[in-house]
């Protein structure tokens, strides 16, 4: 973060002062940050990509009807087909996620 910023970052841990450098999540911003990201990215894959995706909160996800489903090769299984496009994307631009977070089904 930049120098002059990390002077809004101080929190008060133990008893003694200290500077959030890299703004990470517990920070008072770092959720709205992450947010506007994900909104973004939202955004880019709505209209760029065509991908049909929602977004709640830090939650994105892919809708679409039982059966129609695409494989998606890092995973090796079929998800979703909008699911499996929004993955594509995010390795694409190189957006960190966890499979275990990849939940389909109805």
């Amino acid at each position: 973060m930049h120098e002059l910023w990390q002077l809004k970052q101080a929190m008060r841990v133990q008893g003694r002062l200290r500077i959030d450098r890299v703004n990470v999540f517990g920070g008072s911003a770092s959720g709205a940050i992450f947010i506007s990201l994900n909104a973004l990215m939202v955004w880019v894959a709505k209209y760029w990509e065509l991908i049909e995706c929602l977004i709640y909160m830090d939650d994105s996800f892919g809708v679409d009807e039982e059966g129609v489903v695409e494989w998606y090769e890092p995973y090796d299984e079929s998800y979703p087909v909008q699911q499996a496009q929004l993955l594509k994307l995010w390795d694409k631009v190189g957006i960190p996620y966890k499979k275990k977070k990849q939940v389909k089904g109805s």
